[in-house]
């Protein structure tokens, strides 16, 4: 197969140089051209080295190496044997076409999300219906600026032997990319041209550093300083403008898109900076005529491809609001032609072809594609309220669906929930772990449901709702109806957490305690338990106890270990009852006391822990040669004392069911 590519570069060679014209019999060849062409392939190959990822490298072939235009290059011999040889090499180390399936799923599925949730936040009120549009197909961005911005979660989704790139792969695209600043070298003093187009290997660093810099407001600080090195160079105009949008600069963006058209050349067949450069104008400058719109159109629409689903809506839909509605059909069209994209388009050319774009029936056409969902409308009401915080509606479906559907988990799950929510009321919470112990009963048989409701919780959560993304990190994590994703499990807790959900706070724990979607921090989990501890989560007072007995995350402290075991105990959670009764056995943290230890270890078997008969049978003195360390008497007396606790606890529980009944 490499021997295959190798014959089809140098055939691919040979052809350049016979059809293209020599510097010498073209009159009009402008030598810039050649430069910029020289320097985006630098860059472009500096890209895959300093990424070390194979996917990279795919995009960086497929929207910058495969698509410089050719016929604008000086046919140089030794360009044309270099260019030959980097094609090469990158087919050698490019996903393989099933590899790149798998990429382009999972970027994909990730770019409907993001689309889904920024989708959720636009219903504006009033304004044109392009500048609706225009905001709406905003959200996504292509694969080739999307990927490095997520590179790390796709990374996680996809298997690692896929993405990185091997040390023979690094070596030869490194002699490469020194050979192409050479060349480009060369180039520059044969036609005298402008230092500006000199790019150095410490220039590179530089810009690699600043698009790498995850705080946007110092990436912006940084760029300033790269002017100099790559003012000839017209994406850096773009991502540099790129990044004063996103600080809310919109007179230094524009300035630098101004730019951008100055500096820009007719090197790529298809530019992708070109496509968001016009975009980035039309979203930030708001007084822009409609004769400057459809000029920045027309320079979309001449720079996507069929494939590019999210630039197709974009200039589809906005060319349909201001009149050139036949080019706007065909761009959506292609999108279901192609099958680029098939759920949102549709929708989209529906309600064009219906002539004059029915908003209603357009919003109602979208969220049903949206939340993609199969469920019955009182179940996605009951959501919906719960969602909302309107507790009381929430609860009163929430057991009215309980009497009708006893097998339906989401209103036992949402039950479980608000009863959790109720705060230092111990029967509270003591009536939700029973709830939470039968809805895992019940999703484990009919959890089907939530496959259906992931994308109807997923707009909710888009709008920045704690509870719809607490509820789709547990679908995420749990796999409910659909596989286990801890990656964006831990996403969504960790949304959900920051907005002072104990609940996720303490789930984000332990996703962080175990690494499992996020990189393992014992120091991180400990303080996510405490914040989540501290507003009376049982679960993370418990975990908080387990950190401080061992020391992890924390330094070890018995006491402290024993305080958060007992908060923990006291709202029934049988684990930290079973915890708190071998501390006292060993007085540890605590005095040593048999007849506490034995009554608490007595509660948490009432409440059905597991482990529990070794310490009861070591303070009776069952087993041979061993004595007891409780009378018979005072056993007795710990045990009346923990049952009156567990019948005090449940009874409470019950007078609570009656009272929010009545």
């Amino acid at each position: 197969m490499k021997r295959f590519i190798r014959r089809i570069s140098a055939a691919l060679a040979a052809l350049w140089l016979c059809v293209v014209p020599t510097a010498s019999a073209a009159d009009d060849y402008d030598p810039v051209n050649t430069a910029v062409a020289l320097n985006m392939a630098v860059v472009s190959v500096k890209h895959m080295t300093a990424s070390r990822d194979r996917i990279v490298l795919d995009q960086e072939y497929r929207s910058i190496i495969n698509n410089l235009s050719l016929g604008d290059i000086a046919s140089d011999g030794e360009i044309v044997k270099l260019y030959s040889r980097l094609l090469d090499t990158i087919n050698t180390y490019r996903l393989t076409e099933e590899e790149g399936k798998v990429f382009q799923g999972v970027y994909d599925k990730q770019q409907h999300h993001a689309l889904i949730s920024s989708l959720s936040k636009m219903w504006p009120v009033g304004g044109d219906l392009d500048s609706f549009f225009a905001s709406l197909f905003s959200g996504g961005i292509t694969a080739y600026f999307g990927y490095r911005s997520e590179m790390a979660e796709i990374r996680n989704t996809v298997d690692q032997k896929m993405w990185s790139l091997k040390k023979e792969a690094l070596t030869a695209l490194n002699d490469l990319q020194k050979e192409l600043l050479a060349d480009s070298w060369a180039l520059l003093r044969k036609y005298r041209l402008p230092d500006a187009y000199r790019i150095s290997q410490e220039d590179l660093d530089y810009l690699e550093q600043t698009l790498a810099q995850p705080d946007k407001h110092k990436a912006l600080l940084m760029f300033p300083a790269l002017k100099k090195s790559f003012g000839a160079y017209p994406p850096f105009w773009y991502y540099y403008g790129e990044a004063a949008g996103r600080c809310g600069d919109v007179k230094t963006a524009l300035a630098c898109f101004d730019e951008f058209d100055r500096q820009w050349r007719r090197v790529l067949r298809r530019d992708p900076y070109k496509v968001q450069t016009a975009k980035q104008r039309i979203l930030l400058d708001k007084s822009l005529p409609p004769s400057r719109l459809k000029e920045l159109l027309a320079e979309i629409r001449e720079n996507i491809g069929p494939r590019d689903w999210l630039d197709n809506l974009f200039y589809g839909t906005v060319s349909w609001a201001l009149g050139d509605r036949k080019a706007g059909m065909t761009a959506v069209r292609n999108n279901v032609l192609f099958e680029a994209e098939t759920q949102i388009s549709p929708v989209v050319l529906e309600s064009m072809e219906s002539g004059d774009f029915d908003m209603t029936h357009f919003r109602r056409g979208f969220w049903r594609v949206l939340a993609n969902v199969n469920a019955p409308v009182e179940t996605l009401d009951l959501l919906t309220a719960w969602f909302n915080h309107e507790d009381g509606a929430a609860r009163r479906m929430a057991v009215e669906l309980q009497r009708l559907h006893p097998d339906a988990p989401v209103p036992c799950y949402v039950e479980a929930q608000l009863r959790r929510g109720s705060l230092g009321v111990t029967q509270g919470r003591v009536r939700a772990g029973a709830l939470l112990a039968r809805h895992e009963d019940l999703a484990r048989r009919g959890g089907e449901i939530y496959a259906a409701l992931a994308n109807f919780c997923r707009v909710y959560a888009g709008q920045g709702r704690e509870r719809a993304q607490f509820l789709l990190g547990q679908i995420c994590e749990n796999g409910w109806g659909g596989e286990k994703e801890p990656f964006e499990a831990a996403k969504w807790y960790r949304l959900a957490a920051e907005q002072g959900s104990d609940a996720a706070q303490e789930r984000y724990a332990s996703l962080c305690e175990r690494g499992a979607g996020v990189k393992k921090d014992v120091d991180e989990a400990a303080r996510w338990y405490l914040r989540a501890a501290r507003q009376g989560n049982e679960l993370a007072q418990f975990s908080l106890g387990g950190c401080y007995r061992a020391g992890r995350g924390v330094g070890q402290n018995l006491a402290e270990a024993a305080s958060w075991f007992l908060k923990s105990a006291r709202q029934n959670y049988a684990p930290a009852q079973k915890a708190l009764g071998e501390l006292y056995s060993k007085g540890a943290g605590v005095p040593r006391d048999d007849e506490e230890a034995y009554k608490w270890t007595w509660l948490a078997r009432l409440n059905g822990a597991v482990g529990t008969t070794r310490l009861i049978n070591r303070l009776e003195g069952r087993g041979m040669l061993r004595g007891a360390r409780l009378s018979a008497g005072k056993c007795e007396r710990a045990r009346e004392a923990a049952q009156n606790l567990f019948e005090q606890m449940n009874a409470s529980s019950s007078a609570d069911d009656e009272t929010e009944n009545r």
